[in-house]
């Protein structure tokens, strides 16, 4: 059976577990936009970019103190300061804790080779964002791509068998409680199919075993070169479904 690239969605969509995936990323992205600003990102590139040094000189300072959401009291100073590259002079800002420099003071000052408006106070730490945070974001969003991915993966075997698979039957052999979270409860069921005289079982995990549970044999298509993989009818896309029951008597069974 072919099937469209809007159905291979479907398929892929129609698995619950794809939320999973999604939720960590989006976390993840918000927790990024709400703390990475254009300072840091140029920071950034001064980590991963060959860089010059140059003198500059500090041209203002402002003392910022506060208590964090731990209770530590916090004492930051921002500082603005200039320097020349090419005849041009830039002015940037930083924020540093624990630093002690005046307004005039030279300073040696650290900036991208190929863009030289990108620059920190050398061999300074850069404290406008706790990096700690957006590294459990990157986790959050790498976490959430591996498990969609993953999910990929299956969508992918799906549409191999509805592509190439024969049509079967399976039997309900068991019915049982997988795990509950989030005021959900998903089953697995188990379903024994024969292929050349030989059984196999497919499994499946749903949130509503009463669609799958209705009849004594569910219609199935399994891999004729790995009989072993299966997919049940009932858990593809309506689409697909439909299309299934008007071409269903052009599969060969077993």
């Amino acid at each position: 059976m072919k099937i469209t690239f809007l159905e291979m969605l479907g398929i892929f969509f129609k698995d619950y577990r794809h939320s999973y995936g999604i939720a960590p990323i989006i976390v993840g992205i918000v927790i990024v936009s709400m703390l990475w600003d254009e300072s840091d990102a140029h920071h950034f590139q001064l980590l991963l970019n060959q860089n010059s040094v140059c003198q500059g000189e500090v041209v203002s300072v402002e003392d910022v103190s506060f208590n964090n959401e731990e209770g530590e009291f916090i004492n930051q100073k921002h500082y603005d300061f200039q320097y020349k590259v090419a005849e041009k002079t830039y002015t940037k800002e930083t924020i540093l804790e624990d630093r002690d420099y005046s307004k005039g003071q030279t300073i040696e000052v650290e900036y991208l080779t190929k863009d030289p408006s990108i620059a920190t106070i050398a061999n300074e730490k850069h404290v406008h964002v706790n990096m700690s945070t957006i590294l459990f974001a990157a986790m959050l969003i790498l976490l959430g791509f591996g498990i969609i991915l993953w999910l990929l993966k299956e969508a992918i075997q799906k549409i191999s068998i509805i592509h190439n698979g024969k049509l079967g039957t399976g039997k309900l052999v068991s019915s049982e409680i997988s795990y509950e979270s989030n005021h959900h409860t998903t089953h697995e069921l188990k379903f024994r199919y024969e292929v050349e005289g030989k059984d196999y079982i497919c499994k499946i995990k749903t949130r509503e075993p009463e669609v799958l549970e209705d009849e004594e044999f569910e219609w199935l298509i399994y891999d004729q070169h790995h009989p072993a993989r299966s997919v049940l009818v009932d858990t593809l896309p309506p689409t697909i479904r439909k299309r299934f029951e008007a071409e269903a008597q052009t599969f060969p069974t077993n």
